[in-house]
């Protein structure tokens, strides 16, 4: 807990959505991620994602599928403008009552059969 009770908000320029699979990563991930699916090797079904927040002085875990999570819209992805006007107006892009965009996704292969990814706040 107290790894994690460490962790900053990451500013919303540090991550962007993959056009693939609407994931958010890290800018400098995101080419290695893109490469996944060239290779066909991204699989979002089998993807799970653990969610790691201190609430209230309390560890609070969540781990979901990506792929009905995306579905279900509850993980937000970057909003595509094309104005200035677009742009001012879809600043905060966040659907996500927990501000899941903050979060530093990160893939951890822990299983071959269901890789896991990994946020922290």
């Amino acid at each position: 807990m107290e790894h994690i009770s460490e962790h900053a908000a990451l500013d919303p320029t540090e991550y962007i959505a993959c056009k693939m699979c609407d994931l958010q990563f890290l800018c400098e991930y995101l080419g290695s991620h893109m490469k996944t699916h060239r290779d066909k090797t991204f699989n979002i079904d089998k993807l799970i994602v653990v969610e790691y927040q201190i609430v209230d002085n309390n560890m609070k875990i969540d781990t979901y599928s990506a792929a009905d999570r995306l579905k279900s819209k509850l993980v937000s992805t970057t909003t595509h403008s094309d104005t200035e006007d677009e742009k001012n107006d879809n600043i905060d892009s966040t659907t996500d009552e927990n501000n899941f965009n903050q979060s530093a996704p990160s893939i951890s292969d822990q299983s071959a059969d269901r890789p896991q990814m990994e946020c922290g706040n």
